[in-house]
């Protein structure tokens, strides 16, 4: 057996199990980072995507568009609604309930929201029917006459 190499894999081998090699592999900052400086973006969790949030579903029935948001713990004159060209636009600003205490635990944040929302028919500016309902915001258009709806020919008889 050749020392030498067994010597270099028992090293590669100690390298990669340090504390040093993790914290150069998940920082961002570049190797030359001082050994004991953690990156901090690690340590503050997951962030959440914006386009991520607010949950919606949106479906098609009787031809006519359904789209429901989830926005809990939100007032309706805290969410602003816009339909700009194809899209839906649904934003507001997120506000923690209780400010000034010391938290224990704190994962709901203060921030601001945008969700676009790609419509798969132009609504007439006058159809679109909007109501807000137990944390849910409920978004309802016929779709125009001159659209067509895609049929699904599996479900014909033959």
């Amino acid at each position: 057996m050749d020392m030498e190499k067994l010597k270099q894999w028992i090293e590669l081998s100690q390298s990669y199990q340090s504390e040093q090699f993790w914290r150069q592999v998940f920082s961002q900052k570049n190797a030359d980072a001082a050994p004991n400086q953690f990156d901090q973006s690690f340590f503050q969790g997951p962030k959440q995507r914006v386009s991520e949030w607010p949950l919606y579903d949106m479906y098609l029935h009787n031809r006519i568009i359904w789209i429901i948001i989830e926005i809990p713990g939100m007032r309706p004159e805290e969410i602003q609604l816009s339909i700009q060209e194809d899209t839906l636009v649904v934003s507001g600003n997120i506000k923690t309930i209780v400010e000034g205490i010391h938290y224990y635990v704190k994962e709901r944040r203060n921030q601001k929201f945008e969700r676009k929302i790609k419509l798969p028919y132009l609504p007439e500016i006058e159809k679109p029917q909007f109501r807000f309902q137990h944390g849910l915001i409920i978004v309802s258009y016929p779709v125009r006459e001159d659209e067509p709806v895609q049929i699904d020919i599996s479900q014909q008889d033959v």
